[in-house]
Protein backbone atom coordinates (compact mmCIF):
# COMPACT_ATOMS: atom_id res chain seq x y z
CA UNK A 1 0.00 0.00 0.00
CA UNK A 2 1.24 3.14 -0.70
CA UNK A 3 2.24 5.69 2.06
CA UNK A 4 1.32 8.93 2.95
CA UNK A 5 4.36 11.53 3.25
CA UNK A 6 5.25 10.90 6.73
CA UNK A 7 4.80 13.89 8.71
CA UNK A 8 7.17 15.17 11.06
CA UNK A 9 6.42 17.66 13.88
CA UNK A 10 7.39 21.29 13.67
CA UNK A 11 7.40 20.84 10.37
CA UNK A 12 6.19 24.06 7.72
CA UNK A 13 5.51 25.05 4.04
CA UNK A 14 6.69 27.90 2.52
CA UNK A 15 4.63 28.73 -0.75
CA UNK A 16 6.61 30.98 -2.77
CA UNK A 17 8.45 31.54 -6.08
CA UNK A 18 12.65 31.77 -6.78
CA UNK A 19 11.98 34.51 -7.78
CA UNK A 20 9.99 36.33 -5.40
CA UNK A 21 10.66 40.03 -5.18
CA UNK A 22 10.33 39.82 -1.21
CA UNK A 23 12.83 37.01 -0.71
CA UNK A 24 14.86 39.21 2.05
CA UNK A 25 11.47 39.43 4.23
CA UNK A 26 10.70 35.37 3.33
CA UNK A 27 14.66 34.99 4.91
CA UNK A 28 13.83 37.30 8.02
CA UNK A 29 10.66 35.55 9.08
CA UNK A 30 12.38 31.91 8.60
CA UNK A 31 15.45 32.73 10.47
CA UNK A 32 13.42 34.38 13.37
CA UNK A 33 10.66 30.97 13.47
CA UNK A 34 13.80 28.65 13.35
CA UNK A 35 15.60 30.72 16.15
CA UNK A 36 11.99 30.76 18.12
CA UNK A 37 9.79 28.01 16.80
CA UNK A 38 12.85 25.25 15.99
CA UNK A 39 10.75 24.73 12.92
CA UNK A 40 11.74 22.66 9.61
CA UNK A 41 11.00 24.26 6.20
CA UNK A 42 9.66 22.38 2.84
CA UNK A 43 9.49 24.74 0.36
CA UNK A 44 6.88 24.90 -2.30
CA UNK A 45 8.06 26.59 -5.43
CA UNK A 46 5.21 27.61 -7.64
CA UNK A 47 6.83 27.80 -10.38
CA UNK A 48 8.12 23.66 -10.23
CA UNK A 49 4.24 22.87 -9.42
CA UNK A 50 2.04 24.91 -11.64
CA UNK A 51 4.71 24.97 -15.21
CA UNK A 52 2.99 26.54 -18.22
CA UNK A 53 3.95 23.53 -21.08
CA UNK A 54 3.39 20.49 -18.51
CA UNK A 55 1.85 20.54 -14.83
CA UNK A 56 3.09 17.95 -12.02
CA UNK A 57 -0.03 16.37 -10.49
CA UNK A 58 1.75 14.65 -7.83
CA UNK A 59 3.60 17.90 -7.06
CA UNK A 60 0.45 19.30 -6.53
CA UNK A 61 -0.92 17.03 -4.94
CA UNK A 62 2.00 16.40 -2.13
CA UNK A 63 1.96 20.57 -1.99
CA UNK A 64 -2.42 20.15 -0.84
CA UNK A 65 -0.92 17.56 1.62
CA UNK A 66 1.56 19.58 3.40
CA UNK A 67 -1.09 22.71 3.54
CA UNK A 68 -3.85 20.09 4.99
CA UNK A 69 -1.05 19.14 7.72
CA UNK A 70 2.04 21.11 8.16
CA UNK A 71 1.65 22.81 11.46
CA UNK A 72 2.66 25.96 9.89
CA UNK A 73 1.64 27.55 6.37
CA UNK A 74 3.66 30.77 5.04
CA UNK A 75 2.15 31.97 1.37
CA UNK A 76 3.95 34.46 -0.70
CA UNK A 77 1.30 36.67 -2.01
CA UNK A 78 3.62 39.04 -3.89
CA UNK A 79 3.81 36.07 -6.76
CA UNK A 80 1.01 34.97 -8.77
CA UNK A 81 -2.75 33.90 -8.79
CA UNK A 82 -1.83 30.91 -7.30
CA UNK A 83 -0.69 31.98 -3.90
CA UNK A 84 -3.78 33.24 -2.81
CA UNK A 85 -5.98 29.78 -4.70
CA UNK A 86 -3.51 27.80 -2.11
CA UNK A 87 -4.13 30.06 0.61
CA UNK A 88 -7.83 29.23 0.13
CA UNK A 89 -7.36 25.87 0.46
CA UNK A 90 -4.86 25.71 3.46
CA UNK A 91 -7.45 28.07 4.90
CA UNK A 92 -10.37 26.26 4.16
CA UNK A 93 -9.26 22.77 4.87
CA UNK A 94 -7.65 23.84 8.36
CA UNK A 95 -7.54 25.92 11.37
CA UNK A 96 -3.70 25.69 12.08
CA UNK A 97 -1.94 28.70 11.80
CA UNK A 98 -1.28 30.54 8.15
CA UNK A 99 0.95 33.37 8.14
CA UNK A 100 0.20 35.76 4.42
CA UNK A 101 3.20 37.80 3.13
CA UNK A 102 1.85 40.85 0.94
CA UNK A 103 4.24 43.53 -0.71
CA UNK A 104 1.86 46.44 -0.13
CA UNK A 105 -1.25 47.21 2.38
CA UNK A 106 -3.45 47.05 -1.02
CA UNK A 107 -2.27 43.28 -1.33
CA UNK A 108 -2.99 42.96 2.25
CA UNK A 109 -6.39 44.68 1.99
CA UNK A 110 -6.93 42.19 -0.66
CA UNK A 111 -6.15 39.75 1.64
CA UNK A 112 -8.44 40.17 4.37
CA UNK A 113 -11.57 40.93 1.87
CA UNK A 114 -10.92 37.12 1.02
CA UNK A 115 -9.79 35.22 3.71
CA UNK A 116 -10.05 37.31 7.26
CA UNK A 117 -9.82 34.69 10.21
CA UNK A 118 -9.02 35.32 13.68
CA UNK A 119 -6.74 32.75 13.76
CA UNK A 120 -5.07 34.04 10.28
CA UNK A 121 -2.62 36.77 10.36
CA UNK A 122 -1.76 39.00 7.51
CA UNK A 123 1.60 40.84 7.18
CA UNK A 124 2.21 44.07 4.82
CA UNK A 125 5.85 43.92 4.62
CA UNK A 126 6.08 46.95 3.28
CA UNK A 127 6.07 48.24 6.60
CA UNK A 128 8.77 48.58 8.51
CA UNK A 129 7.35 46.96 12.21
CA UNK A 130 5.50 44.17 9.84
CA UNK A 131 6.67 41.21 12.12
CA UNK A 132 5.16 43.09 14.90
CA UNK A 133 2.46 40.43 16.06
CA UNK A 134 4.13 37.08 14.87
CA UNK A 135 3.95 35.74 18.30
CA UNK A 136 0.33 36.11 18.93
CA UNK A 137 -0.39 34.38 15.05
CA UNK A 138 2.12 31.51 16.02
CA UNK A 139 0.32 30.64 19.66
CA UNK A 140 -1.10 27.28 18.26
CA UNK A 141 1.91 26.27 16.50
CA UNK A 142 3.54 23.30 17.93
CA UNK A 143 0.24 22.24 19.25
CA UNK A 144 -2.50 22.63 16.97
CA UNK A 145 -5.30 20.88 18.51
CA UNK A 146 -6.19 23.49 21.01
CA UNK A 147 -7.06 25.73 18.44
CA UNK A 148 -10.54 26.47 18.76
CA UNK A 149 -12.66 25.49 15.55
CA UNK A 150 -15.14 28.59 14.05
CA UNK A 151 -18.00 27.11 12.47
CA UNK A 152 -17.02 28.88 8.63
CA UNK A 153 -18.92 28.74 5.67
CA UNK A 154 -16.00 28.44 3.48
CA UNK A 155 -15.00 24.77 5.34
CA UNK A 156 -18.31 23.97 4.20
CA UNK A 157 -18.00 25.00 1.10
CA UNK A 158 -14.70 22.81 0.47
CA UNK A 159 -16.04 20.05 2.03
CA UNK A 160 -19.25 19.84 -0.07
CA UNK A 161 -21.43 16.87 0.42
CA UNK A 162 -24.06 17.12 -2.29
CA UNK A 163 -26.93 17.57 -0.43
CA UNK A 164 -29.09 14.51 -2.40
CA UNK A 165 -26.39 11.96 -1.70
CA UNK A 166 -28.24 8.88 -0.37
CA UNK A 167 -26.95 7.66 2.90
CA UNK A 168 -26.07 3.74 3.26
CA UNK A 169 -28.83 1.29 2.74
CA UNK A 170 -27.94 -0.94 5.54
CA UNK A 171 -26.04 -0.35 8.64
CA UNK A 172 -23.39 -3.11 9.29
CA UNK A 173 -19.43 -2.17 10.65
CA UNK A 174 -16.95 -2.17 7.55
CA UNK A 175 -15.37 -5.04 6.82
CA UNK A 176 -11.70 -3.32 7.56
CA UNK A 177 -10.00 -2.39 10.60
CA UNK A 178 -7.24 0.52 11.19
CA UNK A 179 -4.17 0.10 13.91
CA UNK A 180 -1.85 2.91 14.13
CA UNK A 181 1.47 2.16 12.32
CA UNK A 182 4.51 2.26 15.52
CA UNK A 183 7.76 1.12 13.74
CA UNK A 184 7.92 4.28 11.92
CA UNK A 185 8.63 2.61 8.36
CA UNK A 186 7.51 0.60 5.44
CA UNK A 187 7.92 -2.67 7.82
CA UNK A 188 4.58 -1.86 9.20
CA UNK A 189 4.27 -3.04 12.72
CA UNK A 190 0.84 -2.20 14.02
CA UNK A 191 -0.13 -1.57 17.65
CA UNK A 192 -2.64 -0.07 20.15
CA UNK A 193 -6.96 -0.36 19.57
CA UNK A 194 -8.27 -0.88 16.31
CA UNK A 195 -10.50 1.51 14.28
CA UNK A 196 -13.52 1.00 12.99
CA UNK A 197 -15.86 2.62 10.95
CA UNK A 198 -19.69 1.66 11.42
CA UNK A 199 -22.02 2.96 8.29
CA UNK A 200 -25.20 4.25 8.64
CA UNK A 201 -27.53 4.06 11.64
CA UNK A 202 -26.38 4.37 15.05
CA UNK A 203 -29.38 2.28 16.66
CA UNK A 204 -28.36 -0.53 15.02
CA UNK A 205 -24.89 -0.75 16.12
CA UNK A 206 -24.33 -3.49 18.80
CA UNK A 207 -21.40 -4.44 21.12
CA UNK A 208 -19.83 -1.73 21.76
CA UNK A 209 -19.84 -1.23 25.88
CA UNK A 210 -19.94 2.86 25.37
CA UNK A 211 -21.53 5.19 22.77
CA UNK A 212 -20.70 8.61 22.87
CA UNK A 213 -23.82 11.35 22.85
CA UNK A 214 -22.61 14.33 21.81
CA UNK A 215 -24.11 16.91 23.95
CA UNK A 216 -24.89 21.00 24.06
CA UNK A 217 -23.45 22.27 27.24
CA UNK A 218 -26.84 22.51 28.83
CA UNK A 219 -26.83 18.74 28.23
CA UNK A 220 -30.45 18.34 27.81
CA UNK A 221 -30.97 15.19 25.22
CA UNK A 222 -32.55 15.75 22.04
CA UNK A 223 -36.30 14.85 22.50
CA UNK A 224 -37.41 11.41 20.77
CA UNK A 225 -38.95 12.76 17.70
CA UNK A 226 -36.09 14.51 16.34
CA UNK A 227 -33.75 12.90 13.71
CA UNK A 228 -30.31 13.73 15.78
CA UNK A 229 -27.75 11.18 17.13
CA UNK A 230 -28.55 12.62 20.49
CA UNK A 231 -32.58 11.86 19.83
CA UNK A 232 -32.15 8.45 18.59
CA UNK A 233 -29.73 7.53 21.99
CA UNK A 234 -32.07 8.48 24.25
CA UNK A 235 -34.83 7.03 22.81
CA UNK A 236 -32.79 3.92 22.94
CA UNK A 237 -32.26 4.54 26.66
CA UNK A 238 -35.42 4.66 27.40
CA UNK A 239 -38.12 1.78 28.61
CA UNK A 240 -41.81 1.09 27.45
CA UNK A 241 -44.17 1.07 30.07
CA UNK A 242 -47.96 0.46 29.92
CA UNK A 243 -50.39 -1.85 27.93
CA UNK A 244 -49.04 -3.11 24.70
CA UNK A 245 -49.52 -0.88 22.61
CA UNK A 246 -49.09 2.43 24.48
CA UNK A 247 -46.09 4.54 22.98
CA UNK A 248 -45.48 5.45 26.45
CA UNK A 249 -41.55 5.60 28.03
CA UNK A 250 -39.96 6.00 30.95
CA UNK A 251 -37.38 8.49 29.87
CA UNK A 252 -34.48 6.36 32.19
CA UNK A 253 -31.57 7.40 29.78
CA UNK A 254 -32.47 11.53 30.71
CA UNK A 255 -33.28 11.50 33.68
CA UNK A 256 -29.88 9.62 34.46
CA UNK A 257 -28.37 12.56 33.11
CA UNK A 258 -30.38 14.95 34.82
CA UNK A 259 -29.45 13.10 38.01
CA UNK A 260 -25.71 13.65 37.37
CA UNK A 261 -25.92 17.14 36.07
CA UNK A 262 -27.57 18.51 38.96
CA UNK A 263 -28.50 21.71 39.41
CA UNK A 264 -26.12 23.01 36.75
CA UNK A 265 -27.31 25.63 34.45
CA UNK A 266 -24.91 24.79 31.88
CA UNK A 267 -21.40 23.42 31.82
CA UNK A 268 -18.14 23.91 29.95
CA UNK A 269 -16.97 22.59 26.65
CA UNK A 270 -15.75 19.17 27.25
CA UNK A 271 -17.30 18.31 30.49
CA UNK A 272 -18.31 14.31 30.09
CA UNK A 273 -20.93 12.35 32.64
CA UNK A 274 -21.06 8.76 32.52
CA UNK A 275 -24.45 7.46 32.62
CA UNK A 276 -25.41 3.45 32.98
CA UNK A 277 -28.21 2.25 30.73
CA UNK A 278 -31.31 0.75 32.14
CA UNK A 279 -31.34 -2.88 32.23
CA UNK A 280 -34.41 -3.14 30.67
CA UNK A 281 -33.87 -0.62 27.63
CA UNK A 282 -33.00 -1.41 24.00
CA UNK A 283 -30.10 0.35 24.30
CA UNK A 284 -28.67 -2.52 26.70
CA UNK A 285 -30.74 -5.29 25.69
CA UNK A 286 -30.64 -5.35 21.84
CA UNK A 287 -27.64 -3.06 21.47
CA UNK A 288 -25.03 -4.09 24.50
CA UNK A 289 -24.21 -0.75 25.80
CA UNK A 290 -24.00 -0.61 29.07
CA UNK A 291 -22.49 3.50 29.33
CA UNK A 292 -23.45 6.28 27.30
CA UNK A 293 -20.98 9.22 28.03
CA UNK A 294 -22.20 12.59 27.49
CA UNK A 295 -19.39 15.14 26.02
CA UNK A 296 -20.34 18.72 25.89
CA UNK A 297 -19.33 19.38 22.18
CA UNK A 298 -22.01 22.10 21.03
CA UNK A 299 -22.85 25.94 22.41
CA UNK A 300 -25.62 27.77 21.98
CA UNK A 301 -25.99 30.04 19.30
CA UNK A 302 -25.02 33.54 20.30
CA UNK A 303 -27.50 35.25 17.88
CA UNK A 304 -31.05 32.92 17.18
CA UNK A 305 -31.85 29.77 17.96
CA UNK A 306 -30.02 26.39 17.90
CA UNK A 307 -26.27 25.46 18.86
CA UNK A 308 -22.47 26.27 17.06
CA UNK A 309 -19.76 23.46 17.53
CA UNK A 310 -18.18 24.38 20.29
CA UNK A 311 -14.56 23.09 19.00
CA UNK A 312 -11.89 21.62 21.20
CA UNK A 313 -12.45 18.53 19.31
CA UNK A 314 -9.74 16.82 20.74
CA UNK A 315 -10.05 18.30 24.23
CA UNK A 316 -13.87 16.37 24.06
CA UNK A 317 -12.22 13.37 22.92
CA UNK A 318 -9.32 13.04 25.21
CA UNK A 319 -12.47 13.72 27.92
CA UNK A 320 -14.48 11.10 26.99
CA UNK A 321 -11.78 8.44 27.46
CA UNK A 322 -10.40 9.90 30.24
CA UNK A 323 -14.24 9.27 31.95
CA UNK A 324 -14.16 6.02 30.56
CA UNK A 325 -11.20 5.06 32.02
CA UNK A 326 -12.19 6.68 35.42
CA UNK A 327 -15.54 4.52 35.37
CA UNK A 328 -14.29 1.41 34.64
CA UNK A 329 -11.95 1.42 37.39
CA UNK A 330 -15.08 2.38 39.91
CA UNK A 331 -16.20 -1.18 38.12
CA UNK A 332 -12.93 -2.60 39.27
CA UNK A 333 -11.61 -2.83 36.30
CA UNK A 334 -14.66 -4.75 34.29
CA UNK A 335 -15.79 -4.15 30.92
CA UNK A 336 -15.99 -0.73 28.74
CA UNK A 337 -13.37 -2.17 26.60
CA UNK A 338 -14.73 -0.51 23.52
CA UNK A 339 -16.07 2.96 22.49
CA UNK A 340 -18.57 3.99 19.64
CA UNK A 341 -18.05 7.92 18.46
CA UNK A 342 -20.48 10.00 16.54
CA UNK A 343 -18.37 13.15 14.52
CA UNK A 344 -18.47 14.96 17.41
CA UNK A 345 -20.60 18.58 16.72
CA UNK A 346 -21.05 17.91 13.39
CA UNK A 347 -25.20 17.16 13.53
CA UNK A 348 -27.28 20.16 15.17
CA UNK A 349 -23.42 21.86 16.38
CA UNK A 350 -22.96 22.36 11.87
CA UNK A 351 -19.26 21.91 11.86
CA UNK A 352 -18.83 20.24 9.09
CA UNK A 353 -18.25 16.46 8.76
CA UNK A 354 -15.33 16.06 6.97
CA UNK A 355 -13.75 18.66 9.26
CA UNK A 356 -14.53 17.15 12.53
CA UNK A 357 -13.34 13.38 11.43
CA UNK A 358 -9.79 15.41 10.59
CA UNK A 359 -9.66 16.77 13.58
CA UNK A 360 -10.45 13.30 15.33
CA UNK A 361 -8.65 11.15 13.63
CA UNK A 362 -5.17 13.19 14.60
CA UNK A 363 -6.68 13.25 17.81
CA UNK A 364 -7.13 9.31 18.00
CA UNK A 365 -3.58 9.05 16.30
CA UNK A 366 -1.76 10.95 19.10
CA UNK A 367 -3.75 9.31 21.83
CA UNK A 368 -2.71 6.22 20.29
CA UNK A 369 1.12 6.57 20.02
CA UNK A 370 0.71 8.61 24.04
CA UNK A 371 -0.56 5.07 24.99
CA UNK A 372 2.09 2.92 23.18
CA UNK A 373 4.85 5.05 25.28
CA UNK A 374 3.40 4.92 28.71
CA UNK A 375 5.10 2.29 30.69
CA UNK A 376 3.24 3.07 33.53
CA UNK A 377 -0.72 2.60 34.47
CA UNK A 378 -1.92 6.16 33.79
CA UNK A 379 -2.93 5.72 29.87
CA UNK A 380 -6.36 7.13 29.39
CA UNK A 381 -6.68 4.02 26.90
CA UNK A 382 -5.78 1.50 29.18
CA UNK A 383 -7.92 -1.98 28.41
CA UNK A 384 -9.67 0.47 25.49
CA UNK A 385 -9.72 -2.40 22.41
CA UNK A 386 -12.17 -0.93 19.74
CA UNK A 387 -12.70 2.93 18.79
CA UNK A 388 -15.54 3.15 16.25
CA UNK A 389 -16.66 6.30 14.24
CA UNK A 390 -19.60 6.70 12.50
CA UNK A 391 -20.19 7.15 8.61
CA UNK A 392 -23.62 8.11 7.87
CA UNK A 393 -22.84 8.79 4.08
CA UNK A 394 -20.27 7.11 1.38
CA UNK A 395 -18.85 10.46 1.28
CA UNK A 396 -17.94 10.27 5.33
CA UNK A 397 -16.63 6.44 4.60
CA UNK A 398 -14.59 8.25 1.64
CA UNK A 399 -12.41 10.85 3.92
CA UNK A 400 -12.29 9.12 7.14
CA UNK A 401 -10.31 6.36 5.17
CA UNK A 402 -8.14 9.05 3.56
CA UNK A 403 -7.41 10.69 7.31
CA UNK A 404 -6.94 7.33 8.57
CA UNK A 405 -4.21 6.74 5.45
CA UNK A 406 -2.64 10.25 5.68
CA UNK A 407 -2.29 9.92 9.66
CA UNK A 408 -0.01 6.66 9.25
CA UNK A 409 -3.03 4.26 10.02
CA UNK A 410 -2.78 0.97 8.24
CA UNK A 411 -5.60 -1.57 7.61
CA UNK A 412 -5.72 -5.11 9.24
CA UNK A 413 -7.83 -7.59 9.28
CA UNK A 414 -10.68 -7.25 11.89
CA UNK A 415 -10.29 -10.31 13.98
CA UNK A 416 -12.91 -12.30 15.65
CA UNK A 417 -12.94 -10.29 18.59
CA UNK A 418 -13.63 -7.25 17.08
CA UNK A 419 -16.96 -8.14 15.23
CA UNK A 420 -19.56 -5.68 16.70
Amino acid sequence: MTQSPKLIAGRAVVVTTKASSIKPQIGALLEQLKASHKLLFDFAYLEEIFPIADPDPDKFRLLVHQLIHSQLAIVDLSVTADSYYLMGVRHALTNSPTLMLAPNSNASKIANSRFTETEHKYFDVSNPNWMDGLEEALKYVGNPQLAEYQSDLRATRAFKVAALEPPFKDSRLHPKAWQLNASGNTAFKTAGPKIVIWEYQIQNASDFDVWVNSENTYMEMARFWDRSVSAQIRKLGAVRRGSLGDDHYKDALGLALAEKVGTRSQVPIGKVFMTRTDPASSLRGKNKVSHVAHVAAVTPNKIGDGFSSGGEIDHCVRSVFKAIRDERRKLSGRGLRSVLFPLIGSGDGGAHPAFVGHQMVISLGHLIAEHLSNSGDDSILEKISTIGLIAYQPSHLDFLRRELANNDFVEVPLGSGDDA
